[in-house]
């Protein structure tokens, strides 16, 4: 079984609204090396081995231990060698969701709040769809090269509010019976036919997604790219090419990531 853990960030860049929307694809016997990896390197650094990590830790409980930490910076980048040394893909899109622009046509009181919700629900069926077509074309490459394969790929996607949950359910079972729509159908038939939704505290691989998805924001935000560079080599390419493989921009023509994907 092939893991694929999903998380999201959120930047504003250049007056652009910007979701990073992505993580890693792992098999299921490399997952528990690397949880065995990040349980050892939490364990050094004075945290409990069940101590939730995450690139900005709020104001909960559970991260106080985290926050206390001398060098944040040095503990995220130890965070990301540890992903840098393991055999894992990383998949990311970089989506501009219009959020401000919908939220100043709401508050002119040109679109309603059911317009907000079908524009936030056709997001996130979007999303998924994404995701789910970059999980199949990542197995489909495997079975190319490994004769006799028979892997099938879940997706493991950090919880969004409990209200819309069944709605993205009832569009995963959808789309992975019928195939996904628009300019770009797949048929999802190496997937697993449901998808799991837990939060990402409660479950290591969505706590590294989220470390992954905030480092490219971050990158994006503040054009820094050390963090991410720690982990380039884990991008999925092809020919060397990032773009459109590992990095997925939408709308395709949005140079939002070109400055990131150079300095890679």
């Amino acid at each position: 079984m092939y893991l694929f853990f999903i998380d999201n960030s959120y930047a504003t860049i250049n007056r652009q609204d910007v979701t990073c929307l992505g993580g890693f694809i792992i098999k299921d016997e490399e997952y528990t090396t690397l949880r065995n990896k990040i349980e050892k390197l939490k364990l050094q650094n004075g945290l409990a081995e069940d101590q939730p990590i995450k690139w900005s830790p709020g104001p909960e409980p559970r991260y106080k231990k985290l926050k206390e930490l001398n060098n944040q910076n040095k503990f995220k980048a130890d965070v990301l060698r540890v992903i840098s040394d393991t055999n894992l893909s990383i998949v990311v899109s970089i989506i501009n969701t219009h959020t401000t622009q919908i939220r100043q046509l709401k508050r002119q009181k040109k679109i309603t709040p059911e317009d907000c919700k079908r524009f936030q629900a056709e997001y996130e069926n979007r999303s998924i769809e994404y995701m789910a077509q970059r999980l199949q074309m990542h197995l489909q490459e495997i079975g190319k090269r490994v004769v006799g394969f028979n892997e099938k790929g879940l997706m493991v996607v950090e919880t969004p509010e409990h209200d819309r949950v069944i709605s993205l359910i009832k569009h995963y079972n959808y789309i992975w019976h019928h195939g996904t729509e628009g300019a770009f159908k797949m048929k999802l038939r190496l997937l697993s036919d449901g998808l799991v939704y837990s939060h990402d505290f409660g479950y290591d691989g969505l706590q590294l997604a989220d470390f992954i998805v905030s480092s490219f924001c971050h990158a994006l935000k503040n054009s820094r790219y050390e963090f991410v560079r720690l982990y380039k080599n884990r991008i999925r390419s092809r020919s060397g090419r990032m773009k459109g493989v590992g990095i997925v921009v939408y709308p395709s023509n949005s140079l939002v990531a070109d400055n990131l994907i150079s300095a890679l």
